[in-house]
């Protein structure tokens, strides 16, 4: 690993951990967390739940076959 290596590790955690702290200050609860405060639509919470399911399923199920 170079410099440029570690500038690009470093600018990325630096970012997630900005990101992070934004939206903790928006979050109040685990509703918040896992429904989106119940603000989502009915559809893209079943999308989500289908996809995440799904997925994973696939790493762990589907692996052993």
């Amino acid at each position: 690993m170079n410099i440029w290596d570690l500038v690009v590790i470093l600018f990325y955690m630096a970012s997630m951990f900005v990101v992070g702290m934004i939206f903790k200050r928006r979050s109040k609860d685990g509703s918040d967390y896992f429904r989106g405060g119940g603000d989502m639509k009915w559809w893209m919470v079943g999308v989500s739940a289908c996809v995440s399911g799904f997925s994973a399923w696939t790493f762990t199920g589907m692996a052993s076959e």
